[in-house]
């Protein structure tokens, strides 16, 4: 065995390493899968959870409840302190983080009003995260609720509630936030909005994203197929 007492493990993407969480003591240990070196403790706490490795292997990405907020953190494999990608707000209930390139997407609650917004970090924490979403004006249950990175890597599709009287809507934006984000969705009757609960799938090429939505008649779910420049839908 390599060690006992683990659970959540993940694998590195080359497949020679494992990370895993341990609960007594509570930490996040690494080790070579071939168990050919002993395991290396890469961050103590309570509660981790979604644990994944970065691009290149050579960081530990996981979030962590440090009270009174969720937080984002990458340890590095080889040991060292870890860095907290999301300095200043906290991690939602929902919408796990996503590790691509040498990028986490991820959504977090501000300090204002506690609304959800989509956030890109460096994985080694070497920049300050960037949000992505485009401002708006918050209310009761405004914000970014879900999104997908398609094809390519050069943009990500999210849902978020951004206007009163409507549901969510979809947008595309670059992952660098060089320009305002694309509505993909809409119009909508009053009281629409894509279906979250069917969710919303960009095409494998990523020119195209599908979704349902509640879009012309009320109360009728339909399925729709919208170009990435948001052209038309």
């Amino acid at each position: 065995a390599i060690d006992s007492g683990a659970q959540s493990f993940v694998s590195s993407p080359d497949g020679s390493i494992v990370a895993y969480v341990v609960h007594n003591p509570q930490g996040i240990h690494v080790a070579p899968i071939d168990g050919s070196q002993p395991p290396l403790q890469v961050s103590t706490g309570s509660f981790l959870t979604f644990l994944r490795f970065s691009s290149d292997g050579l960081r530990v990405v996981y979030s962590r409840f440090v009270s009174p907020d969720w937080g984002l953190f990458s340890a590095p494999v080889s040991g060292g302190p870890p860095v907290l990608l999301n300095p200043g707000t906290s991690l939602p209930d929902t919408g796990s983080p996503v590790v691509a390139g040498d990028y986490v997407y991820f959504l977090a609650r501000g300090a204002v009003a506690n609304i959800p917004h989509l956030y890109r970090a460096p994985a080694d924490g070497s920049a300050t995260a960037i949000r992505l979403d485009a401002p708006f004006t918050a209310f009761a249950g405004s914000g970014v609720h879900a999104f997908r990175l398609p094809a390519g890597g050069t943009h990500v599709v999210y849902a978020a509630t951004v206007t009163a009287g409507l549901g969510d809507q979809l947008f595309r934006v670059p992952t660098d936030g060089s320009q305002a984000g694309v509505e993909l969705s809409g119009p909508f009757v009053n009281g629409g909005g894509v279906i979250l609960a069917e969710g919303f799938t960009p095409s494998p090429d990523g020119t195209r994203v599908a979704f349902v939505a509640e879009s012309v008649t009320d109360e009728v779910f339909e399925l729709f197929s919208a170009p990435r420049d948001g052209s038309a839908a």
